[in-house]
C-alpha cells in the first residue's frame, strides 16, 4: 500500500468511516468474488513477484485477481482449473443463496486449496482495486500524531469478531470445514468501502506462498506488517494454525489501533521468533486513554496460551462487542450489560531510580536508592533497567546497597530476572555482578543461559554455563520438557556457545522426546545457514 498517494479528502473519509461496522453474517460472498476485480499479481513459489497495475490490460479476459504458486508459472492448464473452479463456485451460489460483499467465502478457500495438487496449487482470491485499508488509516493516524477513539477501536474489533464467529461456526453451508480459521487477519487485509459503509475482511491465509512465511513477501515486515499480527503458535514454519490464532490477530489489531504499533519490532522471521521466544507474554498497559474493559479484552485475546483466549462466539454473545453488533442490526437479541467500571487515574510510571538506572545516571541512582523495590506496570525494577542497558556501575551500586539488594532475584510479570535482561543484550559484566540470580528459571523452566544462547551472547554463556548448563525446561516450554541450553545451541546454529557448554553437560542426555544434542545438530531450524550447521556438527565431532 502506497500511503503517499492518499489525499486529504480520502484521509478524512477514512477516519470518519471507521465508526461504521461491517454487517457480517451467514451469507456467501460469491458476487463480490466474481465481479469488479482486476488481475494484480502472480506470486510464484520461487518468491519472485510480478506486480502489475490493477489497471493493466494484461489478461483482460479475467476479472479475478490471481495468486498462483505454480512451479511452472500460470499456464493454460491453470486457467482451465480457474474456470472450472469458478464454475463450481457459481453453481454452488445458486439463485437461492443470498450473497453480500462482506466476507470472503470459506467455501471459495476450500475450492481453491483443498482440490489442488502439488504440481499446480492454484489459489484464487478477490483483491479489490481503489479501496483503502485499515493499514492506510493507521499509518495516517501515526503520521498525524492522532489516535483512534475508544468507539472506533470497539467497532473494528467487533466487526472482526463477528466475521471470525461466522467462519469458526457451523453456519456455513455444508463443507468439510465446519471450523475454518482465517489466519490472515491484519490491517492491510481489512478493506474499507464507502458503498454500504462496510468493512470487509480480505482473503484467508490458505498457503505459505502468500504469507509472511514466504521470504519473498515484501509486505510482511514493513511497519504494521502482516507477520506482526500472527499468533505465536502460528509463526513456526510447519504450523497449520487454528481458530484461536484469529482471536490473537484481532487482539493485535486492537492493540495496534490503541498504540500506533504492534508488540513486535522484528524485521525478519528469525528476529520475530526471537522476540516471541524471549517476550513470553504481551500485556497492553492501562494508561487512562482507553477504558479498563477494552484493555482487559485486548489482553485476554493476546494470551500466549491459545486455550485461554476467548472464542469468537463468546465475544459476540455479550458485552460491548454484542452491543456494537446489535447496533448494526445483526443482533444477538439480548440486551448487553452496561459498562459500569470507573476509569481511574493512570499509573505514575517509572520512578526516578528506574529512569536513572535506564539512562546510566550513576549519581541519580545513588541519590534515589530509597526508591528501590518499586516496580513498573510490567513488574520491572531499576536493577532490571540497569542490567538491560549494560550499566555495570549502576548495577553494582544497586546490589551493594542495603535497600537496592532487595531487587536481586526479583522477577517481572513474565518471570524475567535482571540477569536475563543482561544476558539478552550481551552485557557479561552485568551478568557477573548478578551471580545470586544464577539458576533462576521462568515459568517454563528456561534460565538466563537459554536467553544468552538464543541471542548468541557467547561471553554471557561463559559466565552462566558452570551454574546453569545442566538445568532443563519443564512441560510448559514450547519445545517440551527436559530441553537444555546445549540443545538450544545446536538447533539454532550457535557453535561457539555450544563449545562453551560441552564441558558442563552430558551430551547424551535426552529431552522428553528422546532427542539429544546430536539430534538437534542434525535437525537445525530450517533458516539456520549451512555453514553454522556444519560448524555445530564439527563441535560435536559428527
Amino acid at each position: 500500500v502506497n500511503i503517499c498517494d492518499h489525499s486529504k479528502a480520502n484521509l478524512k473519509w477514512n477516519l470518519g468511516f471507521l465508526v461504521k461496522p461491517l454487517k457480517a453474517g451467514n451469507k456467501m460472498d460469491g458476487q463480490a468474488f466474481a465481479m469488479d476485480y482486476q488481475p494484480v499479481a502472480d506470486i510464484y513459489s520461487t518468491g519472485v513477484h510480478e506486480i502489475a497495475s490493477a489497471r493493466s490490460t494484461r489478461d483482460p479476459s479475467s476479472n479475478i485477481a490471481l495468486f498462483t504458486c505454480s512451479y511452472g508459472g500460470f499456464d493454460e492448464s491453470d486457467r482451465a482449473t480457474l474456470r472450472r473452479r469458478t464454475g463450481e463456485y457459481c453453481e454452488f451460489n445458486n439463485s437461492s443463496t443470498a450473497v453480500q460483499p462482506d466476507l470472503l467465502s470459506p467455501y471459495l478457500a476450500r475450492l481453491s486449496h483443498y482440490f489442488n495438487d502439488d504440481a499446480s496449487a492454484l489459489l484464487t482470491m478477490g483483491l479489490p482495486y481503489g479501496v483503502n485499508t485499515l493499514y492506510d488509516v493507521m499509518m495516517a493516524k501515526a503520521q498525524s500524531y492522532s489516535n483512534f477513539t475508544e468507539e472506533e477501536v470497539w467497532r473494528v474489533v467487533a466487526v472482526l469478531c463477528d466475521a471470525a464467529r461466522f467462519m469458526h461456526s457451523e453456519e456455513k453451508p455444508d463443507t468439510e470445514l465446519e471450523e475454518f480459521a482465517h489466519l490472515g487477519i491484519h490491517p492491510a487485509n481489512i478493506f474499507l468501502y464507502a458503498d454500504g459503509a462496510r468493512i470487509r475482511l480480505g482473503y484467508p491465509y490458505i498457503c505459505p506462498t502468500t504469507s509472511f512465511k514466504n521470504p519473498g513477501n515484501y509486505r510482511a515486515f514493513q511497519q504494521l506488517g502482516e507477520a506482526h499480527f500472527m499468533a505465536p503458535e502460528f509463526i513456526e514454519a510447519g504450523a497449520k494454525g487454528s481458530c484461536p490464532c484469529d482471536i490473537f490477530s484481532i487482539g493485535m489489531v486492537g492493540y495496534a489501533m490503541m498504540t500506533n504499533s504492534t508488540a513486535w519490532s522484528a524485521s525478519n522471521i528469525n528476529d520475530l521468533q526471537g522476540e516471541v521466544y524471549t517476550r513470553g507474554a504481551i500485556s497492553l498497559p492501562y494508561d487512562g486513554r482507553y477504558s479498563q474493559d477494552l484493555v482487559d479484552l485486548i489482553n485476554s485475546m493476546l494470551s500466549f496460551d491459545s486455550s485461554a483466549r476467548p472464542k469468537a462466539e463468546q465475544l459476540c454473545a455479550s458485552g460491548k462487542i454484542a452491543q456494537c453488533i446489535a447496533e448494526n442490526g445483526d443482533a444477538p437479541t439480548m440486551a448487553p450489560p452496561k459498562m459500569t467500571r470507573d476509569i481511574v487515574q493512570p499509573p505514575s510510571g517509572l520512578t526516578d531510580l528506574m529512569i536513572a538506572a535506564r539512562d546510566g545516571d550513576l549519581s541519580g541512582v545513588r541519590s534515589n536508592l530509597h526508591q528501590a523495590g518499586s516496580t513498573d506496570q510490567c513488574g520491572r525494577t531499576a536493577l532490571m533497567y540497569a542490567a538491560e542497558h549494560g550499566y555495570a556501575d549502576c548495577v553494582r551500586a544497586i546490589v551493594s546497597d542495603a535497600m537496592g539488594h532487595g531487587e536481586v532475584r526479583l522477577q517481572d510479570k513474565y518471570m524475567w530476572t535482571a540477569t536475563m535482561y543482561a544476558a539478552q543484550n550481551g552485557h557479561a559484566d552485568c551478568v557477573s555482578l548478578l551471580h545470586e540470580e544464577f539458576g533462576m528459571q521462568r515459568r517454563d523452566g528456561a534460565t538466563a543461559l537459554f536467553t544468552a544462547v538464543f541471542w548468541n551472547r557467547c561471553e554471557c554463556v561463559k559466565v552462566l554455563a558452570p551454574t546453569e548448563a545442566i538445568i532443563s525446561t519443564n512441560d510448559r516450554y514450547w519445545q517440551g520438557e527436559r530441553y537444555t541450553a546445549a540443545m538450544e545451541a545446536a538447533r539454532w546454529g550457535r557453535p561457539e556457545c555450544l563449545q562453551e557448554l560441552l564441558g558442563y553437560i552430558d551430551k547424551y542426555t535426552t529431552d522428553n522426546n528422546g532427542n539429544d544434542v546430536a539430534y538437534y545438530a542434525m535437525h537445525p531450524w530450517e533458516h539456520v545457514s549451512a555453514d553454522k550447521s556444519s560448524r555445530v556438527r564439527e563441535v560435536l565431532n559428527l
